[in-house]
């Protein structure tokens, strides 16, 4: 089983008739976690780990997260870190930890190193970091006003961009909403939105 977010590679990998597992795989899309049975897993290993944490605790994490599994067990690990021992794990102590994580740039150079990636490449993996500052900033991928404030060409610029990205394993979308698969990823753009203070 391969997984990951890097799908253009893994495409190329399996996908390529001169690679030696080629033909060999079926792509299979995972599916989604559910929200109540993650919710109720949290709040066991958190009571077990002698560090219980409120349903409002167990909530506001999962909705910094969006249940995205790597990302839940990544913040709620640095949750963990920062509650006091014998303490009951309350909301505030999710989002101060959660802050802290987005703050220490040891745990996110890869988020850095991806935008550095893009703005120092060619026109499209600059629209393709445009794009993403797009999204994450609230504005409508099919606006040519939005796209022109992002320093996108037009709409049709944003759109092969966000395409370019779900490539990428970057960005999905679900009927007209395009929205970027890492939470913490966009958590992290957002503080770095160059519009973000207009």
């Amino acid at each position: 089983l391969l997984t990951g977010s890097l799908r253009d590679k893994l495409r190329l990998m399996l996908h390529t008739s001169t690679e030696p597992i080629w033909d060999q795989t079926h792509d299979l899309e995972l599916p989604d976690l559910d929200p109540a049975e993650l919710a109720d897993y949290l709040e066991l290993r958190f009571a077990a780990s002698g560090k219980p944490a409120s349903s409002g605790a167990i909530e506001h994490l999962l909705t910094l997260t969006d249940c995205h599994p790597k990302r839940t067990q990544h913040v709620a690990f640095h949750v963990w870190e920062a509650a006091p021992d014998g303490a009951t794990v309350d909301a505030p102590t999710v989002q101060t930890a959660f802050d802290a994580l987005l703050a220490n740039g040891r745990d996110n150079t890869d988020f850095a190193q991806i935008i550095d990636t893009l703005l120092s490449g060619d026109d499209t993996d600059v629209n393709d970091a445009k794009a993403l500052f797009l999204l994450v900033g609230g504005a409508s991928p099919g606006s040519e006003k939005d796209a022109r404030r992002y320093g996108l060409p037009d709409n049709r610029a944003t759109t092969r961009a966000l395409e370019r990205l779900r490539d990428r394993g970057y960005v999905t979308r679900t009927g007209r909403q395009w929205r970027i698969v890492d939470p913490l990823l966009a958590a992290w753009l957002q503080t770095q939105d160059p519009l973000s203070s207009e």
